[in-house]
């Protein structure tokens, strides 16, 4: 009886905190488009042309810039806007094949749903909401998975999972970019917080930072000034950071 009631305490507050989160999130994403209208392109390899963070998770998107100073092809459009329900006329099914195999996976596993919100926090929190966290190693890249802050990062399969289902009805359609935000949105929604509505309609990426994840994520060892200076770097205030960590 006793570890009952501790874990309904234990699930109300994550959902707690989860909601809190929501809040935050959707207040950090009021001017992300205005953002990604006037900010140039880097010259740098591979870089977001705003903050990652602003992406998370409403919009969960950056263009990529050329790399190396190089007119390289842009993988899509800088310009290109996001929309709600994007896949209505090329998969329909989409969310709510994601819907169904989260509510699946939840009811025989409560792990589920924080296994998605700490998966979509470390992508996005390495160069934008891009799905380069699902990148394998491969000759002459190393993969953010490898990364020490992300070696026991959960979520993978049931991303895997997802992405096979849709593949059924869908195939080459969806992107993994927005099947981690419908999945992570569907977790925050079965621990007991808020549903929220969300764009879709972002590109993968094709390459992998793990050199940036292994220095850049906060790091559960880190002190306090660390801390907050790790998400003052994308954009977080004192007081947002606190209720989020």
């Amino acid at each position: 009886m006793l570890k009952s009631i501790v874990g309904i305490g234990n699930m109300r507050r994550l959902s707690f905190l989860v909601f809190i989160l929501c809040i935050l999130i959707s207040f950090k994403n009021q001017n992300a488009e205005i953002k990604k209208n006037t900010s140039s392109s880097s010259k740098t390899a591979v870089k977001w042309p705003y903050s990652s963070w602003d992406s998370f998770p409403s919009i969960f998107l950056s263009p990529l810039s050329s790399m190396d100073g190089e007119d390289e092809e842009v993988l899509w459009h800088s310009n290109r806007s996001l929309e709600y329900d994007f896949y209505r006329d090329s998969c329909p099914q989409a969310e709510r094949i994601i819907r169904r195999v989260v509510q699946e996976l939840q009811k025989v596993n409560s792990r589920v749903a924080p296994a998605l919100l700490r998966l979509i926090f470390h992508d996005c929190f390495i160069e934008g909401c891009d799905a380069s966290i699902l990148l394998d190693a491969a000759i002459g890249i190393d993969s953010e998975k490898d990364s020490p802050p992300n070696k026991n990062l959960k979520g993978f399969d049931i991303i895997d999972k997802i992405k096979s289902e849709i593949e059924k009805v869908c195939p080459g359609v969806v992107s993994c970019a927005d099947i981690i935000a419908l999945a992570a949105r569907e977790g925050v929604v079965q621990a007991g917080g808020p549903f929220y509505p969300l764009f879709t309609g972002r590109r993968d990426g094709i390459h992998s930072f793990r050199d940036v994840a292994t220095y850049e994520l906060p790091s559960p060892n880190a002190d306090l000034s660390e801390t907050l200076a790790s998400f003052a770097s994308r954009g977080f205030d004192e007081r947002e950071t606190v209720v989020t960590a």
